[in-house]
């Protein structure tokens, strides 16, 4: 991810030398409009309108390009510093995660009403406010029935420093509304695995992360396929070398997307 960040700014750099190379010459146009009298020639006028115009036209679209390659390049750099600057990909969020170490307990049974039960698996959106907002594997611990919330456990285990005893912390707590709580499907219970056709948008839980992302579904597991099943997905903004990178993600960790800013949310 690092060299891909480079290039990144590297290409940011010169659509801003671009920038101010048209700045400069569409500043060149107005001062001739100053230094000389174009009302009494009406050739004149038009001539540098036709150069003005295009120049006008050129310079917009460098902008919109600047702006939009700064603001992806911003989110990448935030994900490889909240990575650790050890990510391979935009989409290694957290810390980076040995999922061997992720604590996974046994999945608890629901029938799928009322509550979640403690204990359950789910998908939870612990920071509303970034950008995008963070969805994680967390598991419930209870649930606040007056406040409508969920008291959550994430999934990731977090290693404790040497003054703390070394190992690892406890799991973060987090108070989520019930609304950004996302039950994960289980392999086997054909009432929790939920279908996600092509060109679906989905949430799913990126390789060897715990953090969900937007995703939209390429191909889906063959209906009569009972075990193993996986989607094949395109994440948002995940290239590899300027190609678009699809990736293979197991339906236990596909869900259906929610925006968490949305005013039903």
């Amino acid at each position: 991810m690092a060299e891909e960040l480079w290039q990144k700014i590297c290409s940011l750099n010169k659509l801003a030398e671009e920038s101010d190379q048209l700045l400069k010459k569409i500043n060149r146009f107005h001062q001739m409009f100053q230094e000389q009298d174009l009302t009494k020639s009406i050739k004149a006028r038009r001539k540098v309108v036709s150069e003005l115009k295009p120049a006008y036209v050129e310079a917009l679209t460098t902008w919109r390009s600047l702006e939009r390659d700064c603001e992806t390049t911003s989110k990448r750099l935030s994900a490889h510093k909240r990575s650790g600057g050890t990510s391979e990909t935009p989409h290694s969020k957290k810390a980076k995660t040995d999922v061997s170490t992720v604590h996974e307990p046994d999945q608890v049974e629901w029938d799928g009403k009322g509550p979640l039960p403690t204990g359950f698996k789910v998908a939870a959106c612990v920071g509303r406010s970034h950008d995008p907002p963070l969805w994680i594997l967390a598991t419930i611990g209870r649930y606040m029935a007056n406040h409508k919330r969920y008291e959550v456990f994430d999934a990731d285990p977090q290693p404790a420093s040497d003054d703390e005893g070394g190992g690892t912390k406890p799991p973060t707590r987090h108070v989520v509304p019930s609304n950004l709580v996302l039950p994960l499907p289980r392999e086997g219970y054909p009432e929790y695995m939920a279908e996600f056709p092509k060109n679906s948008v989905v949430f799913a839980m990126f390789p060897n992360t715990t953090t969900f992302y937007p995703a939209t579904v390429v191909t889906a597991p063959k209906k009569n396929q009972k075990k193993n099943r996986e989607y094949r997905l395109q994440f948002e903004d995940d290239h590899e070398f300027g190609v678009d990178t699809k990736r293979m993600v197991p339906a236990t960790h596909v869900v259906q997307y929610r925006d968490a800013n949305s005013k039903k949310s």
